[in-house]
């Protein structure tokens, strides 16, 4: 009988450890996404702000900016509705948003926005990320630049759709 009673507190603690496991490790990840959100959202922030920043100036100022978004973030875009994600590469509106897992996140600007809409997939280093617990960003090099028709939000040698209307004409 004591041998058996020895058995069921082997069991019930190693039982209990595996809950008491599962449990901190669900209480990291949600710590760690907690934090990569703060993170996401306070570049989209300063993002939105550079581009308020230059509404009010005239045409043809730009400054380079780099912006770092966590991995979790999949699509950042300029949108006129908050409640759809556009499909094409150019984006137009007056909300900065994000997809960050699946949550759209918006800030809205002062002025019409044109962007190439930053996506990042699936690479190996972001799947060695995962696998190993890490959660790295993702670096993006932007030109912010004021055009008649607004702001442009565009990667390194892409030009604006509305600089380019008004050189053809």
């Amino acid at each position: 009988m004591k041998g058996i009673s020895v058995w069921i507190w082997v069991v019930a603690g190693f039982i209990m450890g595996i809950i008491l496991f599962a449990t901190s490790l669900q209480f990291i990840t949600f710590i760690t996404t907690a934090k990569q959100k703060e993170l996401a959202k306070e570049s989209l922030d300063t993002l939105a702000s550079n581009v308020n920043g230059i509404c009010n100036n005239r045409a043809g100022d730009s400054f380079m900016k780099s912006v770092d978004f966590p991995e979790k973030v999949t699509k950042v875009y300029a949108t006129k509705d908050t409640s759809l994600v556009p499909n094409q590469q150019r984006t137009y509106g007056n909300n900065l948003c994000m997809n960050f897992s699946n949550e759209l996140i918006c800030d809205n600007v002062e002025c019409n926005l044109e962007m190439d809409a930053i996506t990042s997939g699936e690479n190996l280093q972001s799947l060695l990320n995962r696998f190993l617990g890490r959660y790295g960003t993702n670096s993006y090099d932007l030109e912010i630049l004021k055009t008649d028709c607004g702001v442009a939000l565009l990667s390194q040698n892409s030009q604006s759709t509305c600089a380019l209307n008004n050189t053809l004409t």
